[in-house]
Order: structure tokens, then C-alpha cells, then sequence
């Protein structure tokens, strides 16, 4: 009886062992299964992020290639930049179309989408992504404020002063120099390393940057994309073209009065007889020699200057900027410097509507040391210069002022779009929207 015992304990031992082992085969099996789903999970979502990674490169590149391009590209066909499809090391492959917007041959502003795959390739499956960017020629008038030189020619530096309100984005390729407490509403850049502070930086220098700002940026080419000579064919293929010192008034009609110098020195002029006209149907009016604007603009319309640019009245839009239903737009384009001639009565504001710029020179007062203390000088625009140029003083000691204007300065958002007609362009391109598409298995 007890031998029969004993074997039967053994068979129960052996089938509980028989039991215990199917159960860890059977987890063991669904361990392995989950890791094998898990790997495969894994690696297809390593090549999905590498598709994607590998698209992205491709559009990039061909937003590199277009901006290698002397000018942007003519035609409306869409075309391919490499040849189809390039490798990326190891990573997979890639390739990009470009599709310019049908407007472009009547549009100053080119456009372009750029349609750009990439494609991760595995001995079990090809996964390809797609993604979409539309593409706009980057325009100078995207700026409220820009730079080259933040001195004047004569090396004396130029400060952003307590008080000073400016409301766009603001760049400089050089360093910029700040006194006291004013206020930048948008994004700063600057390609140098930091700001050149007056009293060494905070508490008394304690600048407002409310959308932050960015140093030692990439400059940009202000020199390389003059386009005076654009401009000037322009003038005589549906524009304007004025042969000497002129004076422009802008009427709230949609037209124009201009009147040439015929005798007489710049700052006592002999004009001529008055001449009306509608607005040019290409916007573009260009002046051999210097030029006075004033008036109120209804319509669109740049006013370029071999020479020099003089403002001594308001300029405004038949309809505030501010005002949705506003689409007026004015570019004030200058080989060398825009004038600021209004120097009375002492506390007395100025008020311009335009996207100013000028290639060789400055946009300043004249005589900004001397004249009286001013009110605001207000601009709705931008202004784009290769030197800063003055528009007052103060005392430095108490920063108390001393002559010229104060400086308001508002970004006419709508210009960023529909900049002025013919308004020169940076050789960049504005990458106005992307989209990415489901990946595609096979």
C-alpha cells in the first residue's frame, strides 16, 4: 500500500510539472508574440518618422535651391530642381516639385508649392510621406525697421530711446544701441552678439521686447536686391517716369498732381504747370532726381528717387490702415536718403503712411539737432535703411529731449501679403503654410 502511494504522488507531480511547463510555454509564446508586434511597431514607426524627416530635408532643400536663383523662377509649368528622387546617406530618399502659382507672370510677389516625398525603404515594407509648403518671395516691407549700419555716416550712434513705440518687426545687421525704456511690440533680430546698452543694461536700460528677440542672426543682403533699374524700366512700360527734381501730390480721388522743376534751386524752386493724372496701371512712378511727396493716397502706388525722397506734410491713406477695408498701400523708394522736412510749429506731429526704404542713404529730420521739440513722428509702414539716420536729440545725462520727434512706429500688417507695388524683395522666400499628408504603405 505504501509503494502505490508513493507512485501516485509522482504521477500527480509529474502531471502538475506537465501543467506548469504548457502554461509557461503559452506565456512564454505571447511574450514572444508581443515582442515581435512591439519590434514591428517599433521599427515601422522608426521609418514612418524617417519618411517624414526625409520629406522635410527635401523641402528644404529645394527652398535653398530657389534662393540660390539669381530670380525667381518664370512660367507656371511645375518642374523638378534635382531629376527625381535623391538619396539622403543612408537614411532613404527623396524628392521634390515645384508648382509656381498661376498669377505669377502678372504678379510682382511670386508664389510657389513646393510638393516634396520621402521614402524609408525596408526588406518588409516602403513607407513614403508627402509634405506640402506654399512658398512667398520675402519682401523688405515685412519689416517695421531695418538696418545695415546703426550709425549715421559719420559714425555717431543712434539710439532707441525712452518713449519710443515700435510695433512690427525690427532687424539690423549690426548691434543696437538702446537708452533708458523703449517698447518693441514684435520680434527683434540682430546679427550681432548683444545690445549695446547706454548705462550697461538694467535697471536703467530695461528695454520692453513683448515677441522676444534673436542675436546673431544671418544678415541680410540689402545690396545685392536693389532694383532701381527694375524700377526705372518699369516707369516707362505702364508707369511714371519724371526727368527732373519733381514734386508729387497724392489726392484722395485715385489720381496724381506732379509738377517738374524748371528753374530755380532745390529749396527755392521754379515749378512748372501742374499735371493730373490717374494712378499709373503698373503703380509705378520713377523720378530723375529728387522728389517731394505729400497728400492723400487712394490706390496703389511706389514713388521711387534716383536721388533723394523729402517729406514735409503728412502722408495718409484714404482709409486708415487699421481699417479692414483699407488697401491702400504706398512704397517710397530712394537711392540715397528720405527727408523728413517739417521742422513747425515747435511741438507739431507727423504723420506717414508708407513702407519707406533707401539703398546708399538714411531716412531722417533735417536738421533734427537743431530745430524745435517736436511732437510724435508717426509712421504706419516700415522703414528700411542702410544707415540709421537721427530724427532727434536728448540730453543724455537726464534723457531729457532736446529737439526733433519721438518716435511712433506701427506695422502695417496687410503689407506683409500685398506689399507695395514693385517693393524690393530680400532673395528669401516666406513659408506661408505646410501641411503633411497620411503616409502611403506598401
Amino acid at each position: 500500500m505504501i509503494i502505490k502511494y508513493l507512485k501516485s504522488k509522482n504521477g500527480v507531480a509529474i502531471v502538475a510539472v506537465m501543467i506548469f511547463t504548457v502554461i509557461l510555454l503559452i506565456f512564454g509564446a505571447t511574450f514572444l508574440r508581443l515582442a515581435t508586434t512591439e519590434r514591428i511597431a517599433a521599427d515601422r514607426n522608426f521609418y514612418l518618422n524617417q519618411s517624414f524627416y526625409l520629406a522635410e530635408a527635401g523641402a528644404e532643400r529645394t527652398v535653398a535651391y530657389l534662393e540660390s536663383l539669381p530670380a525667381p523662377p518664370t512660367g507656371t509649368l511645375s518642374f523638378d530642381p534635382f531629376g527625381g528622387w535623391q538619396s539622403l546617406d543612408d537614411a532613404g530618399f527623396w524628392r521634390a516639385v515645384v508648382d509656381p502659382n498661376d498669377n505669377n507672370p502678372g504678379s510682382f510677389l511670386k508664389r510657389y508649392t513646393i510638393t516634396a516625398e520621402g521614402q524609408a525603404v525596408t526588406p518588409a515594407f516602403t513607407v513614403t510621406k508627402i509634405v506640402e509648403v506654399e512658398l512667398s518671395r520675402e519682401n523688405f516691407a515685412q519689416f517695421i525697421y531695418f538696418t545695415n549700419y546703426e550709425e549715421s555716416a559719420s559714425g555717431q550712434e543712434i539710439w532707441f530711446f525712452n518713449g519710443d513705440i515700435i510695433e512690427g518687426p525690427v532687424h539690423s545687421n549690426d548691434q543696437i544701441n538702446i537708452y533708458g525704456s523703449p517698447t518693441f511690440m514684435s520680434l527683434v533680430t540682430s546679427t550681432a552678439d548683444s545690445f549695446n546698452y547706454y548705462h550697461g543694461g538694467p535697471p536703467q536700460d530695461n528695454p520692453d521686447f513683448q515677441q522676444g528677440y534673436q542675436l546673431g542672426v544671418t544678415p541680410i543682403d540689402m545690396e545685392k536686391h536693389k532694383n532701381l533699374s527694375t524700377l526705372e524700366a518699369l516707369s516707362v512700360s505702364g508707369g511714371l517716369k519724371l526727368t527732373s527734381d519733381s514734386k508729387i501730390q497724392l489726392n484722395s480721388s485715385g489720381t496724381i498732381t506732379y509738377w517738374l522743376r524748371t528753374g530755380g534751386t532745390w529749396s527755392n524752386p521754379t515749378w512748372g504747370a501742374p499735371t493730373t493724372i490717374n494712378i499709373p496701371s503698373n503703380g509705378v512712378v520713377y523720378v530723375e532726381g529728387r522728389v517731394r511727396v505729400s497728400g492723400t493716397l487712394d490706390g496703389r502706388l511706389s514713388i521711387a528717387s534716383e536721388s533723394d525722397i523729402y517729406i514735409s506734410e503728412d502722408i495718409v491713406y484714404s482709409l486708415p490702415p487699421t481699417d479692414p477695408n483699407c488697401t491702400d498701400a504706398l512704397g517710397l523708394i530712394a537711392a540715397n536718403n528720405i527727408i523728413v522736412d517739417k521742422s513747425s510749429p515747435a511741438g507739431g506731429s507727423l504723420t506717414i503712411h508708407a513702407t519707406m526704404m533707401d539703398f546708399d542713404g538714411s531716412f531722417y529730420v533735417r536738421n533734427y539737432d537743431s530745430i524745435p521739440v517736436m511732437g510724435n513722428l508717426t509712421v504706419y509702414g516700415g522703414i528700411i535703411q542702410n544707415r540709421r539716420g537721427a530724427v532727434g536729440t536728448f540730453y543724455s545725462y537726464t534723457g531729457q529731449r532736446l529737439s526733433g520727434y519721438l518716435k511712433d512706429y506701427h506695422y502695417d500688417t496687410r503689407v506683409t501679403d500685398e506689399p507695395p507695388p514693385y517693393f524690393p524683395t530680400t532673395g528669401k522666400y516666406d513659408r506661408d503654410s505646410w501641411e503633411e499628408q497620411p503616409a502611403v504603405w506598401n
